[in-house]
């Protein structure tokens, strides 16, 4: 079903509907970040290992363009949230997200390009 279709749809329903509709749609892009938000929390709670030197000494360091930054006492190196995901080197992750739920769905090249 294509995007003119399920709009099409979207405009027959009721208004009451429709308002219901809204909130169930914008839950959905929050389950492909819903990892990234996990790994952050891990990382706060020292859940996590050091993507460096596998330490469990975590430190917060400051942000860095809106990321948390973590420093580990063993390696003192420093990173974010983002390195070692799909995101790590990516400048504009905002634009990024909508890619990343592509790649994390089972979609062909072909679904991916429409």
């Amino acid at each position: 079903m294509s995007y003119h279709e399920i709009l099409a749809l979207a405009a027959t329903l009721s208004k009451e509907e429709q308002h219901q509709l809204i909130p169930s749609l914008s839950h959905l892009g929050q389950e492909e970040t819903g990892w990234l938000r996990r790994r952050c929390t891990a990382l706060i709670n020292r859940q996590s290992s050091c993507p460096h030197c596998g330490g469990k000494h975590c430190l917060r360091c400051g942000k860095a363009r809106g990321a948390q930054r973590f420093k580990y006492r063993d390696c003192n190196r420093t990173f974010t949230e983002h390195t070692g995901t799909r995101l790590d080197g990516i400048h504009k992750k905002s634009l990024a997200e909508p890619h990343v739920s592509l790649l994390t769905g089972e979609y062909s090249l072909d679904k991916m390009k429409e």
